[in-house]
């Protein structure tokens, strides 16, 4: 019976290091805003780290918590020292980018223009009338017989 409880309980330093980091790891998933971790959910990862223990502890620290996360549970970055590599540039960031986002015209505003603000009652009157002049003309051409009955008779045999 003795040789079975040295199976289940890690016994000496290695068992009180491995027992200290599968606990930090579950506090640290716990602690961790979602939005920042990585490749799973933080529900599976709570999942991996508590039933998979070390392996699982592991797998957090190198593929579910966030890069760049300084020691304390929780995730948060640690600020940017001058020693870290500068962020990855794009062409946004160059100067021919700068020069060329100078030279693009802006959008003229979707407004109406003052001549159509101004214009009368009188005008606009001018112009419906002619639409609808437009319009006879236009139902003419379709129907020339000026409007026969829409429905066909019925006739209904008795």
């Amino acid at each position: 019976m003795g040789s079975m409880i040295a199976v289940i309980v890690p016994i000496g330093i290695g068992g009180v290091v491995f027992f200290g980091l599968w606990f930090w790891a579950i506090l640290d998933c716990i602690g961790t805003d979602s939005m920042q971790i990585r490749n799973l959910p933080k529900t599976t990862w709570l999942f991996v780290v508590v039933l998979l223990a070390m392996p699982g502890a592991l797998a957090w620290l190198l593929l579910g918590r966030p890069e760049g996360a300084g020691l304390q549970v929780g995730g948060t970055y640690r600020p940017r020292t001058s020693r870290q590599q500068p962020r990855n540039k794009g062409f946004e960031d160059s100067a021919e980018w700068q020069s060329r986002s100078k030279q693009i015209r802006t959008p003229k505003p979707l407004t109406p223009s003052t001549a159509d603000i101004t214009e009368t009652n009188a005008v606009k009157e001018r112009r419906l009338l002619e639409w609808e002049a437009e319009l006879k003309k236009r139902e003419a051409a379709i129907d020339p017989d000026g409007g026969g009955e829409a429905d066909p008779p019925n006739d209904v045999a008795s």
